[in-house]
């Protein structure tokens, strides 16, 4: 049990240990406020210091882009189930978004199929879509919306990859 230090604490105190955040520079490894001080808190400094902490946050995001990729990608792989459902979830809040990335790239798509396919190519294509092995994705070997370089939708850029070896590769080529 402890108790939080905010005056104007509305939680019961005191409080079981488990609503205080863990951190080894308090005595006790725990902070004196509880979460929900904690919280309003933070939320409070961040409004008062807006501009600043975004400025600092992008200013060190750009120079350790890096890292902060590493440790996003680790963070993913780590909590894929968290991850899977907060991307149901914000889908779901913003369906627009969603929609409008869906049709860019079906868009691109149909601009990225020559006039001059033939017939039996664009069955080809159908065929392979259709045939797609489970547990596996057709993958266009040079990407449609690559950064340097943008590919065709026809038969001989298409392969089979795993879902994810696709999502590793992006729009890389």
């Amino acid at each position: 049990m402890k108790t939080c230090k905010n005056k104007d604490c509305t939680e019961n105190n005191p409080q079981p240990i488990e609503n205080f955040v863990k951190d080894s520079r308090y005595t006790g490894g725990y902070q004196n406020r509880c979460k929900s001080c904690k919280k309003k808190y933070d939320a409070l400094r961040f409004e008062k210091n807006r501009t600043r902490i975004l400025t600092q946050s992008k200013t060190y995001y750009e120079s350790n882009l890096d890292s902060a990729r590493k440790k996003r990608a680790e963070w993913r792989r780590d909590n894929k189930e968290y991850a899977a459902e907060y991307g149901k979830m914000y889908r779901a809040m913003y369906p627009g978004k969603e929609q409008a990335r869906t049709r860019k790239y079906a868009l691109s798509k149909r601009n990225a199929v020559p006039r001059w396919l033939s017939v039996e190519q664009l069955k080809e294509i159908t065929l392979l879509y259709e045939n797609c092995p489970k547990g596996y994705e057709v993958d266009h070997i040079i990407p449609l919306q690559g950064k340097n370089v943008k590919g065709l939708h026809v038969p001989w850029n298409l392969q089979y990859l795993t879902r994810e070896d696709n999502r590793k590769k992006g729009n890389k080529y």
